[in-house]
């Protein structure tokens, strides 16, 4: 109710957040601080404080800063690592999120230990119900946000694969040495590494149906990469070039269809084509 006239410096998210992109750290600290400042004078007004010691200054860059930003002549503390949202993302200032994953990993393994209390051999669950539950309770925890983060490297993707399989392996009572495909197979779950581009393609597809002025489809045609580092929405994009390829290579028909329409049907036939032909190796090995 009070967030009608706040400071047009600061982004009214989940949390009330400044974001600043200079080219040298003086203008950074002078622009956050200002930021700061008037967030200060519009609590005061509206009967209320802001909180120095829950507020964090964080620095995204390759080399290791720190800000002196003050609130009320109480300095705000530097952190390297900071949680994100309601159900928080690990932001890090590399922004591999390597930290993530581990969490991901950590909320998945303590979800399934307790659906695992209810799988006693025969006299436990059924094994379809015990899936279904992993779908339901476990999985979320891999792929909370991962659109945000969907630009791992192979060794914290390897890490979500695993959890992945030792879950199932204890859904339907498999051997440790047992072949991860083959349980994926009989589980029905779609190996993470394709889940996760899955996901990635549908994303896309939401952001091409926007309005040409929607801020994620303006931020999507601005976004960078730096080698293997990628911002998120670029990645996103990288990710559905074969999907990208289909659409381009066909013409619509803006009389008869509609480019949701359109989009819909054709993303169906992509993802039946990945199933049918056996080239999901071919188009997802491409990092």
């Amino acid at each position: 109710m009070h967030l009608h006239d706040i400071p047009k410096c600061i982004k009214p998210k989940f949390d009330l957040v400044a974001i600043c992109v200079e080219q040298d750290l003086h203008s950074i600290q002078d622009s956050l601080q200002e930021a700061t400042s008037q967030l200060v004078q519009w609590a005061d007004n509206e009967g209320m404080s802001i909180n120095a010691a829950k507020t964090k200054v964080m620095v995204f860059g390759n080399q290791v800063h720190s800000l002196s930003i003050k609130i009320k002549n109480t300095e705000i503390e530097n952190v390297r690592s900071f949680k994100y949202l309601g159900r928080p993302i690990l932001l890090d200032p590399m922004l591999d999120f390597g930290m993530q994953v581990d969490y991901a990993v950590g909320k998945a393994k303590r979800a399934m230990a307790k659906v695992c209390t209810l799988i006693n051999g025969r006299e436990g669950i059924g094994v379809q119900l015990g899936i279904n539950l992993y779908k339901a309770l476990v999985r979320p925890h891999l792929e909370y946000a991962i659109l945000a983060w969907a630009n791992i490297s192979d060794k914290d993707l390897t890490k979500l694969e695993n959890v992945q399989i030792q879950c199932l392996r204890r859904v339907i009572g498999a051997k440790a040495h047992s072949s991860s495909a083959a349980v994926e197979v009989i589980c029905g779950i779609v190996p993470m590494r394709f889940r996760k581009r899955d996901l990635c393609c549908r994303e896309y597809i939401r952001i091409l149906i926007m309005e040409e002025d929607h801020e994620l489809k303006r931020l999507m045609e601005v976004s960078k990469r730096d080698g293997l580092r990628f911002c998120p929405l670029k990645y996103i994009k990288i990710v559905s070039r074969e999907l990208d390829r289909l659409l381009d290579g066909q013409k619509l028909e803006h009389n008869t269809i509609s480019l949701s329409d359109y989009i819909s049907v054709h993303y169906n036939i992509f993802i039946l084509d990945l199933k049918d032909d056996g080239s999901y190796s071919d188009l997802v090995h491409d990092r």
